[in-house]
């Protein structure tokens, strides 16, 4: 059974375990500024991930290269004890339990060289097929976690544009009740300015009263 073959960074991993929380946690996200920030920060990492699969995958391509190039020259010829060690080390290093191939490369064959070479293509084919699974489903969360920012970003807008309307709003109140303060001032002052008038007619009235009586 064929093994599974090992990424060459452990980012991929790390960013994995951070999707498989991301997918559980973001049915509940609330649309706060908090959340975006978190979102935002979540997209960074997986096209951290997205990266590193791209990376993996070109590296397992040319993995698969080197052994079709080095199956096709034992095939059609000899190889030499350092050509058969260097391919034995550079495919037990390509699997992440360091391989199984335990024989000493100078008791392996050629039919057998050739042997390992047919297994390690399938590998390498399996494990690209399922880098490339990998690499959809993180390019999938992503689209769905910046239209989860972007509907985030929305929220928050329509928040700030209620909240400018509600300041609006006081404004407008504050301006009516400064305009009616300000003509109830100013009938208090035409009122106030009456009475004096009338005060000052009083006195005058009052005047003139006294004078008729001193006559």
């Amino acid at each position: 059974m064929p093994k599974s073959t090992k990424t060459i960074t452990d980012e991929v991993l790390k960013s994995l375990k951070i999707l498989d929380d991301l997918s559980q946690n973001t049915a509940k996200k609330d649309p706060v500024k908090k959340g975006a920030i978190t979102i935002s920060k979540e997209t960074k990492e997986l096209k951290k991930a997205l990266n590193a699969l791209k990376d993996d995958i070109e590296f397992f391509k040319q993995a698969k290269e080197m052994g079709t190039e080095a199956y096709q020259k034992i095939k059609a010829g000899e190889i030499n004890n350092k050509e058969k060690e260097a391919i034995i080390n550079f495919i037990n290093n390509c699997y992440e339990d360091g391989g199984s191939i335990k024989d000493n490369y100078l008791e392996i064959t050629k039919d057998k060289l050739l042997e390992i070479l047919e297994t390690f293509s399938k590998d390498v084919d399996e494990y690209i097929l399922t880098l490339n699974q990998k690499l959809k489903d993180i390019d999938g969360r992503i689209v769905s976690e910046i239209d989860a920012h972007n509907e985030i970003r929305k929220d928050l807008l329509k928040e700030e544009l209620e909240e400018e309307d509600k300041a609006l709003e006081d404004i407008n109140v504050n301006s009516n009740k400064f305009d009616q303060e300000l003509e109830r001032l100013e009938l208090l002052e035409d009122e106030l300015s009456l009475a004096v008038i009338e005060q000052e007619n009083q006195d005058q009235i009052e005047n003139v009263r006294n004078l008729i009586k001193q006559r």
